[in-house]
């Protein structure tokens, strides 16, 4: 019975009802991968009302589908912006969508012991332990979407001498977990070095003068490539299609995939950890104490 409630629950977020020329019109909510939202993302102060309007656009024709899976036309797109109430409900379920299933993902601990890996524990339960976080998707007006964590320069937390950290931080990914399509399932994220980061940049950021097509937003200035990139260095020991870390693969993950290891990522990371009397992991196999982060 719960599996069922669960189900419905899931489904229900796929939809949205939205009071459009005089009735309601139902439209099916379709998941972006990360290309097609993060290269729209700048820092708060960054763009127009003019390129906000413009980008929010974009996102809603990304997102947004008739029930047959077609995509909206312009007018539908035009008539939605225009509407105070539709405008709401849309990016209303846009952000229902985005928040509830980057929860679904799953952070798997490794005893820096004896190797073990723990029972999966969700990102809820990690920021309540951590009493941090998430990082949050959305600004504070709840229609502009925030900039991810990995836009700027990762910065590793402080760390108590003891306990020990993970041994190693791994995942399962929300579409996996709920049997959504993707690419990829899980891994782990490891730490982002300055030389790693540095030596991607020199094999992947492009000359703007000479863009290959397609890669016109590969710049190191884009906010959204700084955000793609990082995660590409972080991502090893892949599980799924490719094995491979890219920019490439990034971009085409899920956008609520990227969102949940862009939060993984600073959780795990960059949170500070000061005293002793943080929450910790007992090893089920060998009873070792060490802390849920990295």
């Amino acid at each position: 019975m719960q599996d069922v409630i669960e189900s419905k629950k899931i489904n229900e977020l796929f939809r949205a009802d939205i009071p459009l020329f005089g009735r309601v019109v139902s439209y099916s909510l379709h998941i972006p991968c990360a290309e097609e939202v993060l290269y729209l993302i700048d820092a708060p102060e960054g763009d127009t009302e003019e390129l906000t309007r413009l980008k929010l656009e974009t996102e809603l024709r990304s997102i947004l589908r008739h029930r047959d899976g077609e995509c909206l036309n312009a007018e539908e797109i035009d008539a939605i912006m225009n509407d105070q109430w539709a405008f709401a409900v849309a990016i209303g379920a846009r952000n229902r969508l985005y928040e509830t299933l980057l929860e679904y993902g799953q952070l798997i601990l490794r005893c820096p012991q004896c190797g073990a890996d723990q029972p999966p524990i969700s990102l809820a339960v990690l920021t309540t332990a951590l009493h941090a976080g998430p990082w949050p998707v959305l600004e504070p007006n709840r229609i502009v979407l925030s900039p991810p964590a990995l836009s700027a320069p990762p910065c590793r937390g402080q760390r108590p001498i003891y306990p020990p950290c993970a041994g190693r931080i791994g995942f399962c990914l929300p579409t996996a977990v709920l049997g959504l399509p993707n690419r990829l399932e899980g891994g782990a994220l490891m730490k982002i070095g300055f030389e790693e980061e540095c030596a991607a940049r020199r094999k992947y950021e492009v000359d703007e003068s000479d863009a290959p097509p397609g890669r016109e937003d590969w710049l190191y200035s884009v906010l959204g490539f700084r955000a793609i990139l990082r995660l590409s260095v972080a991502l090893k020991e892949l599980q799924g299609e490719s094995v491979l870390s890219t920019p490439e693969l990034v971009e085409s993950i899920p956008i609520v995939d990227y969102f949940f290891l862009d939060c993984l990522y600073w959780l795990t990371y960059e949170v500070d950890i000061k005293n002793e009397s943080s929450p910790n992991v007992k090893c089920e196999r060998c009873g070792v104490i060490f802390l849920p982060v990295a």
